[in-house]
Formats: structure tokens, C-alpha cells, sequence
């Protein structure tokens, strides 16, 4: 019963976890003009809706204590496995997105206002198409988890929690393919963009002429906070991975149970690096909580003809044309 409890409790702990910077970014909904503040919305709000789908699988158990049944399992384990999809395709976008900030830094605007909204309407397609698949599997009555685990080695399932054992065994298999494969990509992605951006420092620095504040210094240290965090994060999913295959065999082991649990709270701290490593989101959090006063307005060159030009006040946050981090 605890468990199960915890299981709603991680939920609800992941709606509020999420439920602010989702808030900070709606008051601030110009950020939204900055690709990576748009990716990392889109991040955000998938992590806060599968902490919805966590919720409701852990109130399924509660409200069914004899057992849940099928149609209501399925549809709860179905949603939560989409959202599932959602977490890996937006987190590979953002690996995406800093490829080509650190790589293409002087360009990185040319090529993220043309793709950054296809890379938001991919993520919600491959969630819809998750959905469809897990349908039609469910409409075609295939054969479930447990039915394979207790054909092939007698195990037993356990009918009193929804769990994904209990959907077909077909969906199953391709989430863990597609998580694996999108996690990896990842992977991948991070350690060259971290490679051809200490290769590309040091080029500079051969030359004795160093600018920190131009923008590829300014992405490549942001990229560095995401890269300290990518070794723990495929850890746990390697982990996860390695207790839910041990899971089939013992699905009463209450220790895979707890390790997921504890895979699903270090979302929290997953999508915050994510979500911070953006200049933007970082001062709109100062802002949100009234850390920055507005600034006086100020005069700056225009080119060509040497005239002075009165720049509108305007929050230390806000990004001024092509000139955004």
C-alpha cells in the first residue's frame, strides 16, 4: 500500500516541481521567441503531463484495490507510455538544439527559426502516434506481458496493480526500443557537440584572442552544465532498464518498484538542468521573482551614419533582436 501511495505522491511531487517554470514562462511569453526557451517549454510541459499520467496510474491502484480493471489500466498505462515517448524525442531536440549552438553558433538563429516549431510538432506526433500504436494493439487483443512471462516461464502475474506487464507485450518491446535508441542518440549527440566544442575553444585560444561574451562562449559553458549531468541520467536509464528486464521475472520485487520511483523523481532534477542552462529562462526566473530592476534607457551606435540611438528600457532578460544568447 505504500507503494502505491508513493506513487502518487511522485506524481503530484512532479506536477508542482514543473508547474512553476510552465508559470514563469506563460507570464514571460516572449521567450517563446528564443528557440531553446521554446524547446524547453515544450520539455517542461510534457515532464509536468506525464507527472499527470503518473498520478493517475498510482489513483488506479488506490481506487481499485481488488484490481484494476483492464480498459482503465490500459488507457493509464497507454498515456503514461506516450508521454513516456514525448520525454526522450523533446530531450533529443534540445541535444539538437545545442549541437548547433556550440557548432554553429554565428548561424544557430538562421537554423532553429526554420525547424524549431517542426521540432516541437515532431514530439507531439511521435506521443499521438504512441497512442495509435498502443490502440491498435489493445483493439487486436494481442497477447500482454504477463500472458508471455507466464506462457514461456510460469510466472504468475499480478492482477491487483496496474502495471505495464499488463499491456500487450508488442508495445512493450517497442518503448523500450524507442527509448533506447532516443536516449543513445542523445547520448551521442552531447559527447560530439562537447568534443568539436573543446576542439573549437581551443582553436580560438591558440589565436590569444579570446571573447567570452561572444556567443560561442556563452552556449558552449551553458552546454557544459547539461553535459555534467548526461553520465548520471544514462546511468539510471541503463539502471531502470536492467530492473524492469529483472522485474519480469519477480514481478513482486518491491525494489524495482522503488528504483523507478526514484528513476521517474530524478526527472525533476533532469528537466531544471535542461531548463536552466538557458540564459533566457535563467533571467526570467530573476525576473519572476523581482531579483532584477529595469534599466535606464541607454544609447548605443548605429551603424553607418554614427548617430546615437535611444534604446527602449526593458528588463535585463529580455532578449534584443539577434542579439539573444
Amino acid at each position: 500500500m505504500i507503494l502505491l501511495l508513493m506513487k502518487v505522491l511522485v506524481g503530484l511531487l512532479l506536477m508542482a516541481a514543473f508547474s512553476l517554470p510552465l508559470t514563469v514562462i506563460v507570464v514571460n511569453i516572449q521567450l517563446l521567441d528564443e528557440p531553446m526557451s521554446l524547446l524547453v517549454f515544450n520539455m517542461t510541459l510534457i515532464y509536468y503531463v506525464f507527472g499527470v499520467s503518473f498520478f493517475l496510474i498510482g489513483m488506479t491502484d488506490v481506487l481499485y484495490p481488488e484490481g484494476v480493471p483492464p480498459p482503465v489500466c490500459a488507457a493509464a498505462m497507454h498515456f503514461s507510455m506516450a508521454m513516456a515517448v514525448g520525454l526522450k524525442v523533446a530531450a533529443l531536440s534540445v541535444a539538437v538544439d545545442q549541437f548547433i549552438g556550440v557548432v554553429h553558433s554565428l548561424r544557430y538563429y538562421a537554423i532553429m527559426d526554420v525547424w524549431k516549431w517542426k521540432m516541437v510538432f515532431l514530439t507531439w506526433f511521435c506521443m499521438a502516434m504512441m497512442v495509435l500504436f498502443c490502440l491498435a494493439c489493445y483493439l487486436l487483443d494481442l497477447e500482454t506481458s504477463d500472458e508471455y512471462f507466464l506462457r514461456l516461464f510460469g510466472i504468475q502475474p499480478s492482477n491487483e496493480e496496474c502495471r505495464m506487464l499488463g499491456v500487450t507485450h508488442l508495445t512493450n518491446i517497442v518503448l523500450e526500443v524507442v527509448l533506447l535508441v532516443t536516449s543513445l542518440s542523445s547520448a551521442v549527440l552531447f559527447i560530439h557537440t562537447a568534443i568539436q566544442g573543446v576542439k573549437q575553444e581551443r582553436r580560438i585560444a591558440s589565436r590569444n584572442i579570446v571573447d567570452t561574451s561572444s556567443r560561442f562562449f556563452v552556449r558552449f559553458k551553458s552546454f557544459k552544465r547539461i553535459v555534467k549531468l548526461l553520465l548520471t541520467v544514462l546511468a539510471l536509464d541503463i539502471l531502470g532498464t536492467g530492473f524492469r528486464i529483472a522485474r519480469s521475472w519477480n514481478p513482486q520485487m518491491s525494489a524495482t518498484q522503488l528504483v523507478h520511483l526514484v528513476r521517474v523523481l530524478c526527472l525533476i532534477l533532469e528537466g531544471w538542468t535542461y531548463g536552466l542552462s538557458s540564459p533566457a529562462v535563467r533571467a526570467a526566473f530573476r525576473s519572476f521573482f523581482g531579483c532584477i530592476k529595469r534599466q535606464t534607457p541607454v544609447s548605443r551606435i548605429v551603424p553607418g551614419n554614427g548617430l546615437p540611438l535611444q534604446v527602449r528600457p526593458a528588463l535585463a532578460w529580455q532578449p534584443s533582436g539577434r542579439e539573444r544568447f
